[in-house]
């Protein structure tokens, strides 16, 4: 039984790595006028995000993180303007 504990972690551990959403492949499928919801879909839940708004209008830097990949995007009034891929 003690064998089944470090094999059962690394399964684990190698299936979280698998799964990681930020990376450049990623970060490609998102085009500038989607909406932060479709961006979310594909990247998950960002790292940071901070949102100002003045009346009407809106804007939101959302960055996501992950060991030394940084994948920053700019929303105004809910969809992509602007993109950063960093490594």
């Amino acid at each position: 039984m003690s064998f089944f504990k470090p094999a059962l972690l690394l399964m684990l551990f190698t299936l979280l790595i698998a799964c990681s959403k930020i990376d450049k492949a990623h970060f490609d499928q998102v085009k500038e006028g989607m909406t932060t919801a479709e961006v979310t879909a594909i990247l998950g839940d960002p790292t940071e995000s901070q949102t100002v708004g003045v009346g009407l209008l809106s804007g939101t830097n959302s960055t996501w993180k992950q060991d030394n990949v940084s994948i920053q995007i700019q929303f105004f009034n809910d969809q992509v303007k602007l993109k950063n891929f960093s490594q």
